[in-house]
């Protein structure tokens, strides 16, 4: 029952049922309500010690002296009641504590990739057996994820320190992956927000620079008519006069700013985006 039933972390009235029903599988009488529910405690706790002293006994030295380290980091600084980390700079991965961890990225931007980055270069410098944790009962990893999540790193300090190993480790564990995942949307935000910048910027200047097209409906309407009124005259003869050869030319200017070139001109001023700021404080601080 332990192998098949406890390392999915059912809850305990599910736990008693299914006790209920071994019984009657093996033509038993089952037991009275408190000793039955005592045993399953005993089974339970039993189960979770071996799995806490397995966690632990993964860990060497020096991960374990790295966990200590990361408890000790002063708490992020609170500025408002509703517990609100106050951000007032880029803080780096050996300054890292479990507070930090436990924060969600930022707002779209190069600081907080930088940021995230920080916090998975501090998870691995751990250098967590993360093969050997996979194969755990990822059930129970995950109720360590959460109890971790709401404790403070003074609480965690407090416990003996095969859980307290054993807690942290399997957090990080599962931070690290989450914060893979938040690393991949934010940088999907940031490049969007990259193109979008750079199609602004490219459409501003050719508003501004088709601005100096004054009247094109009327020239447009005056250039049909003239054609129409003159169908055997000489386009040079009849249309230049009425237009003007540079007014036309900036009207083709303007139809071509609706196709390839606008997009060529706009992949240009994203690339330059990225390889003069983003690329260069990315590539600075890996």
């Amino acid at each position: 029952m332990t192998a098949e039933v406890l390392v999915l972390d059912v809850p305990f009235d599910r736990l008693r049922e299914l006790a209920v029903e071994w019984f009657a599988g093996q033509s038993l009488a089952p037991l009275d309500l408190t000793p039955l529910e005592q045993l399953l405690r005993l089974a339970i706790h039993a189960f979770e010690t071996e799995l806490i002293e397995s966690i632990a006994s993964l860990l060497t030295a020096e991960t374990k002296a790295s966990i200590d380290k990361l408890l000790t980091v002063e708490e992020p600084n609170v500025n408002d009641e509703n517990g609100a980390i106050e951000k007032t700079s880029i803080v780096k991965d050996d300054g890292i504590g479990l507070s930090h961890l436990k924060g969600e990225a930022g707002r779209i931007g190069l600081d907080s990739v930088l940021q995230e980055l920080a916090k998975l270069s501090r998870i691995r410098k751990l250098a967590l057996p993360s093969k050997a944790l996979a194969a755990l009962p990822i059930k129970w990893l995950q109720k360590y994820r959460r109890r971790v999540g709401i404790e403070s790193s003074w609480e965690l300090r407090r416990h003996p320190s095969e859980i307290r190993y054993a807690l942290v480790a399997a957090y990080c564990w599962q931070r690290e992956h989450e914060i893979i995942d938040a690393l991949i949307d934010l940088l999907i935000l940031v490049i969007h927000k990259i193109g979008t910048r750079a199609e602004n910027k490219v459409e501003q200047e050719l508003i501004n620079d088709l601005r100096r097209v004054r009247g094109k409906a009327n020239v447009l309407f005056k250039l049909a008519e003239a054609a129409i009124d003159e169908l055997d005259g000489i386009v040079k003869n009849v249309l230049y006069p009425v237009v003007g050869l540079e007014t036309l030319k900036d009207l083709v200017k303007e139809f071509k700013a609706s196709g390839p070139a606008y997009t060529k001109v706009v992949h240009t001023v994203i690339r330059s985006s990225y390889s003069n700021h983003y690329r260069r404080d990315v590539a600075a601080d890996t």
